[in-house]
């Protein structure tokens, strides 16, 4: 076998030993270096990232929560700024992860070549894409320690947070922030330009940031809306943390992170399949 044809058989995850699942190479602990290479670069611009990660969802509870608050009414007798911060934190969260393997995985891909230049290394096509979505899920999870760090400064005038509970709203976002990664991911294998990002942020994220239930009750609306919902994953991760965040958890929160964990693996295989599939021709 020829060097070339022992660097694409590596590329490629083929060889002796190599575990697949559906004619895809199982990544392995060379996922870890991209994620390094992610973390290293975002620590960079360190205080710039903290700064926008607190100074945005405080932004969107203050002129939600509060300005607009003061003209709505919940029949539950809940302030507006309570219902609406699991809201926020699952959106910030969804709009973090989203914008670190969308519009910077295309470019890492595409434009700058990073893709290219990482495959020159142990790493494989595979290991490449799940380190994309492990970063892009601690994204998410950042920004939900950001978010809390807010509220947390706000409870003691509004009683945001009234359970311990929320500390599980951790693993949820990093489970969340993996499903958002991978639809990401996947989607720019077949991206040709950054153009053809904005036709997924239109089609796919406005319309699961909207009616992801983050600032109205989905239960309010028709039944037709209400199973649409349903397939949104933005509603089910703003469902749990409300539940979290008010202690109240129940059996319907329990099917939520299910529901969250069966999705989430067969969009990862998917997209460390667009990106094998893109990265070897």
């Amino acid at each position: 076998m020829t060097s070339l044809t022992a660097r694409r058989s590596r590329v490629a995850g083929e060889g002796w030993g190599v575990r697949t699942w559906l004619g895809v190479a199982l990544p392995d602990h060379r996922s870890f270096p991209v994620v390094r290479r992610h973390l290293d670069v975002y620590r960079e611009l360190l205080f710039l990232n903290l700064v926008l990660a607190v100074s945005e969802p405080t932004l969107a509870l203050l002129v939600m929560g509060l300005a607009l608050g003061r003209f709505v009414e919940l029949a539950a007798d809940v302030e507006y700024i309570v219902f609406v911060a699991p809201g926020v934190m699952a959106m910030f969260a969804m709009f973090a992860t989203v914008g670190e393997t969308l519009w910077g995985g295309y470019l890492r891909l595409a434009q700058q070549d990073t893709y290219g230049a990482m495959l020159a290394t142990p790493a494989r096509a595979e290991d490449i894409a799940a380190g994309e979505i492990i970063w892009g899920a601690l994204r998410a999870v950042i920004t939900v320690v950001a978010v809390l760090v807010v509220l947390a400064v706000l409870t003691p005038a509004w009683d945001i947070l009234l359970s311990p509970l929320v500390i599980l709203a951790l693993p949820v976002a990093f489970l969340m922030g993996m499903l958002f990664s991978a639809i990401s991911i996947a989607y720019i294998g077949y991206a040709r330009s950054m153009h053809h990002l904005m036709y997924y942020f239109t089609i796919v994220i406005n319309p699961m940031f909207w009616f992801s239930g983050a600032f109205f009750p989905l239960n309010e609306l028709p039944g037709w809306a209400v199973t649409l919902g349903w397939f949104n994953p933005l509603a089910h991760v703003v469902d749990i943390f409300r539940g979290l965040m008010l202690g109240d958890v129940g059996w319907s929160h329990a099917g939520d992170v299910l529901w969250l964990a069966v999705v989430t693996p067969p969009l990862c295989w998917l997209a460390i399949w667009s990106i094998r599939r893109r990265l070897i021709r």
